[in-house]
């Protein structure tokens, strides 16, 4: 098989996987009892109680396809806004819910964990680096006055490799993080309440 390395954004190459897994099987309703994987000792998540703590999360639910790590980072009201560009090439919806980002997410973490039921189309590898970025405090969320709202605007990189390695997806581009305080047990805690998927500018 030859191999292929395509770059993409994070919603594109999410689309693309997802086809590609369900082209061959569709991962819904697998058993967690066939992942033969034994879980390595990993990092656990940190608390939400500081908005970089939101990001090392967000990364380190990746790293350990962990899907409960990654829905504690996601407010109730959470969505994600797909490029511009692959809502035109790809026909992609404008935005995803909670409901249908988690679904995605989930399906990508289990094929991570080696749960996919054609065991040639599991993920060999999946990464997600963010790099570092500044905080601006913005005064509403979804038209709402927020007192403690924050945005920082990043640039990410993402990779996948499957089919054995002989596919690989990149995406390379910029995420904007709209950060919402929550309170709960007494605690103020920090959840993504919206993430915009944006093309980074040419010669970036």
């Amino acid at each position: 098989m030859d191999r292929k390395s395509i770059n993409l954004g994070r919603s594109a190459a999410f689309a693309l996987i997802i086809g590609t897994l369900l082209l061959f099987g569709c991962i819904f309703g697998t058993d967690e009892k066939n992942d033969k994987k034994k879980s390595p000792i990993v990092p656990t998540c940190k608390p939400l109680t500081t908005k970089e703590n939101v990001i090392y999360n967000l990364v380190l639910a990746y790293k350990t396809a962990d899907l409960n790590c990654y829905l504690e980072l996601l407010h109730e009201e959470f969505t994600f806004r797909v490029q511009e560009r692959d809502v035109v090439q790809l026909g992609l919806p404008e935005y995803w819910t909670r409901e249908e980002d988690s679904i995605l997410t989930r399906k990508i973490f289990l094929a991570a964990k080696g749960q996919h039921p054609d065991s040639n189309r599991n993920i060999d590898r999946l990464e997600l680096t963010i790099e570092d970025g500044s905080w601006q405090q913005v005064s509403d969320f979804q038209g709402q006055p927020c007192d403690s709202c924050w945005q920082t605007t990043r640039e990410y990189f993402i990779t996948v490799v499957m089919e054995g390695g002989n596919t690989t997806l990149n995406g390379n581009d910029l995420v904007q993080f709209t950060i919402v305080p929550v309170m709960e047990e007494g605690k103020k805690l920090y959840k993504i309440g919206r993430a915009d998927d944006l093309q980074k500018p040419s010669g970036l």
